[in-house]
Formats: C-alpha cells, structure tokens, sequence
C-alpha cells in the first residue's frame, strides 16, 4: 500500500496536540464529515479520500507528503 496507517494515525494525532485541536474541530475546520477522522483514528475506516488528506494537511498546518510519513 502507498499508504502506512500507523504513520498516519501518528502524524495526525501529534499535530493535534501541537496545535492544540480537538478531532471535531479539525473535521469542521476542513469541511469533512463529522466523525470521519474519529472513525479512522479508532480504525472503523481504512483510508481517507486524498480529498480529506488534503484537508487536513491544509488545518494541520502540513504538506501532504509530511503527513503521510513520505517526507
């Protein structure tokens, strides 16, 4: 997979607590579904659309390619 969810997952929840952001307000914040994020960081969802990756890396603060561990 091009993707690993375990450095995603991590990635995703150390910028969080870097900025201080709840995983409610960064799903409003970047405009996907309530709860999308949630189910993926608990592992009810596999992979997020790269739509919703781009989101979040935009809320985040991030590239892309740093969130996904390609960095």
């Amino acid at each position: 997979p091009w993707m690993d969810h375990k450095v995603l997952k991590e990635r995703i929840n150390k910028k969080l607590k870097i900025k201080n952001l709840s995983v409610a307000s960064v799903e409003r914040l970047a405009g996907i579904g309530a709860g999308a994020l949630r189910s993926f960081l608990v592992g009810k969802t596999k992979s997020p659309t790269l739509e919703t990756l781009s989101a979040l890396s935009q809320i985040l603060d991030c590239s892309l390619p740093d969130l996904l561990g390609l960095d």
